[in-house]
C-alpha cells in the first residue's frame, strides 16, 4: 500500500508538535503573528472539541470564509482533528453564488470574518441548513448589533473556543487517507459551482509532486487563498516536512520582493498574470540578490529564462487542477522546453483525444484525459452531483476540459481551456496564444482574449487590454504590431481598453464576466475602422 493513515492532517500535526514543538510553522506578514507547531496543535484541538460540542460529526461539512490569514490554515486543521470536511468559500462571493455554496454544502456551522458577515445576513432567509455563525475578529458591541429573523445563532470566536480542552479529540473511527480532507468549489464557469471532494491522499500527492523541490529547511511565501489548491498544496507540504509558511493577505507586486527579503523566503509561486507583473517591473541592480532559490511557475511565460537569470532562481512547472494532482512535472534542469508543462509523471496514464474520445496523432491538438494508477489521488467525485462526476469520468477516463498537444519526446504543451478556444471561420484559435503575443507589446500590462458571436457565424476574436500605467495605445498601432507576430485569422477584430480585468483572488481572469457585455460602446471594431488583414 502506497499510503497510510499517517498522512492525514491530524496525525501529521501531532507528529510535528511532538518532534518540533517550538519551531514556527507559519507567520503572517501584515501583523507578524505566528504559530509554532505545538501552539497550532493545541488550538486546532480546541476547535475540534468546539465542533463536537455543537454537534458536528466526522464526515460532516464546516464552512469557512476568511481572508488569507493564519485562520485560513488553522480552521482547516481544526476541522480535520475530528474528520470534519472544511468548505472554504471564495471571499469575493456574494448573493446567489454565496447562497448556492452554503446550501449545497449542507453545513450547519460557518466560521466567517466579521467583514463578510453582512453578505450572509442578506441571504439568511434563503439558507436552508445553516444553524450557527461563528464570527472572527468581531468586537462584543459588533456582535450584539447583528439582528436576524431566523433561528441561526450568532456567536463570537472567543466563546466558541473557551472552556474546551486543548488535547486531541477522541474519535470512534480513525480518519483514513481516502476520506475527504476538504470540499473545494470550482469557479462555476460552465454552470453552478461544483464541490470537488479532495481526499487526504490527494492532498499529500499534491504536496509531494508539486513541491518536491522544497523541504523542511525552506520558507515558503504564500499569498494564495484557502479555497485554492495553491495554498492547500504548500500548507500540506510544510506540515509534512516541517518547513515554514509566510502568509500574505493577497498578492502584491510592490511588496513581493520586499517580503521575500524580509522573511528570507526560499520558495514561492507565480500563477497566471503574477509572473508577467513581476517580470515587467523596472530592472534593479540587486534583482539577483535575494534569498529566493525556487518558484513554481504555472503556466510558463516566454520570458521564463530571463526570469531565471535576472532573479537568480530555479523554476519548476506542472499541470494541475482541483480535481486531480500534478500529472506532469518539469524541473529547472529540464527546462529546455520552455513552453512545456513537462512529461507525464510515473503512476499516471494520459491521452489526447477528439470529441469522440479517439486519440489524436502526436503534434495534433486534443483534450487531455487521465487515469491514475493509485487510488484516491484524484477527487472522490463532485459533492452531491453524481451526474457531473460520471460525465467527467466518461469512458473511465478523467476528462480535464483542457486542450494540449504533445511532441515526439512526450512533452505536453497546454493550448487552452476547451471552452475558451475560439472557432473563427473554420480556424481553431487558442485565446492563450493570442494573449501571449498581445502582452509582448511594451505598452500592454495584461489582456484577456475571448470569442464573441459573429454575424458571419461562429466567432470573432476580442481582446480586452490593460496598458502599463494607463498609457495610451491606439488599436491600429497594436494591429500593426500583431501583423508581424501571428496569422491573420488570429488578429483581434474587437479591442477594448479597461483599467482592470475581473479576477479571482489568485489573479486568474474571470472571462465569464467579460462575455456578459462583450460588444459594448467602448469596443473598437477593426472592420468598421476599415482595417483588413490578409
Amino acid at each position: 500500500m502506497r499510503f497510510s493513515n499517517d498522512i492525514v492532517i491530524r496525525n501529521l500535526l501531532e507528529k510535528q508538535a511532538d518532534q518540533n514543538p517550538d519551531k514556527v510553522y507559519m507567520q503572517q506578514v501584515e501583523d507578524g503573528g505566528s504559530f509554532t507547531f505545538k501552539a497550532l496543535y493545541e488550538l486546532t484541538n480546541k476547535i475540534g472539541h468546539g465542533l463536537q460540542v455543537v454537534g458536528v460529526k466526522q464526515g460532516e461539512t464546516v464552512l469557512t470564509m476568511v481572508p488569507i490569514r493564519l485562520e485560513s490554515v488553522y480552521l482547516w486543521f481544526g476541522c480535520s482533528t475530528i474528520g470534519a470536511i472544511e468548505v472554504p468559500v471564495n471571499i469575493a462571493y456574494k448573493g446567489n453564488m454565496l447562497s448556492h455554496i452554503v446550501n449545497d454544502s449542507r453545513a450547519k456551522i460557518m466560521f466567517i470574518d466579521v467583514s463578510f458577515v453582512e453578505r450572509v445576513l442578506k441571504e439568511i432567509e434563503n439558507l436552508s441548513y445553516l444553524e450557527c455563525l461563528v464570527l472572527l475578529n468581531c468586537r462584543e458591541e459588533q456582535l450584539n448589533s447583528f439582528k436576524i429573523t431566523t433561528n441561526v445563532e450568532i456567536r463570537s470566536w472567543e466563546s466558541f473556543i473557551e472552556n474546551v480542552p486543548n488535547t486531541q479529540p477522541e474519535m470512534e473511527t480513525p480518519i483514513a487517507y481516502s476520506d475527504a480532507a476538504c470540499l473545494l468549489y470550482t469557479s462555476g464557469t460552465t454552470g453552478p459551482s461544483k464541490g470537488v471532494i479532495w481526499t487526504y491522499a490527494q492532498g499529500y500527492e499534491n504536496a509531494c509532486a508539486g513541491a518536491s523541490y522544497l523541504d523542511g529547511n525552506d520558507t515558503f511565501y504564500s499569498p494564495f487563498p484557502s479555497n485554492h489548491i495553491s495554498q492547500k498544496l504548500f500548507v500540506y507540504r510544510f506540515l509534512d516536512t516541517g518547513g515554514k509558511l509566510v502568509i500574505r493577505n493577497g498578492f502584491s507586486v510592490r511588496s513581493f520582493w520586499r517580503d521575500i527579503r524580509k522573511y528570507q523566503c526560499t520558495g514561492s509561486g507565480l500563477l497566471g498574470a503574477m509572473a508577467d507583473f513581476i517580470y515587467k517591473q523596472p530592472e534593479s541592480p540587486d534583482d539577483a540578490d535575494n534569498p529566493l532559490r525556487a518558484i513554481f511557475l504555472v503556466p510558463l511565460i516566454k520570458e521564463v529564462n530571463e526570469i531565471r537569470k535576472r532573479f537568480n532562481l530555479k523554476v519548476y512547472t506542472f499541470f494541475n487542477m482541483t480535481e486531480i494532482c500534478p500529472v506532469t512535472f518539469m524541473s529547472d534542469e529540464e527546462l529546455n522546453k520552455n513552453q512545456s508543462c513537462g512529461l507525464i509523471r510515473e503512476g499516471f496514464e494520459a491521452r489526447l483525444v477528439d470529441d469522440d474520445d479517439q486519440e489524436v496523432p502526436t503534434g495534433k491538438v486534443g483534450e487531455l484525459i487521465l487515469r491514475p494508477q493509485e487510488p484516491w489521488v484524484f477527487m472522490r467525485g463532485y459533492w452531491r452531483n453524481p451526474g457531473k462526476t460520471a460525465e467527467t469520468w466518461q469512458n473511465l477516463w478523467m476528462h480535464t476540459g483542457d486542450v494540449f498537444y504533445k511532441d515526439e519526446e512526450g512533452h505536453f504543451y497546454y493550448v487552452d481551456r476547451k471552452k475558451d478556444a475560439i472557432r473563427r471561420r473554420g480556424e481553431n484559435i487558442s485565446s492563450m496564444e493570442v494573449e501571449r503575443e498581445i502582452i509582448a507589446h511594451p505598452t500592454v500590462l495584461e489582456c484577456a482574449v475571448i470569442g464573441v458571436p459573429s454575424e458571419y457565424g461562429e466567432e470573432e476574436v476580442k481582446a480586452v487590454i490593460v496598458t502599463m500605467n494607463g498609457q495610451d495605445l491606439q488599436p491600429k498601432d497594436l494591429i500593426e504590431f500583431l501583423k508581424e507576430r501571428m496569422p491573420y485569422f488570429m488578429i483581434p477584430r474587437f479591442i477594448e481598453f479597461v483599467k482592470t480585468l475581473p479576477k479571482t483572488p489568485t489573479l486568474k481572469v474571470q472571462k465569464t464576466s467579460l462575455r456578459e457585455n462583450a460588444l459594448n460602446q467602448e469596443t473598437w471594431d477593426r472592420e468598421k475602422a476599415g482595417i483588413k488583414v490578409k
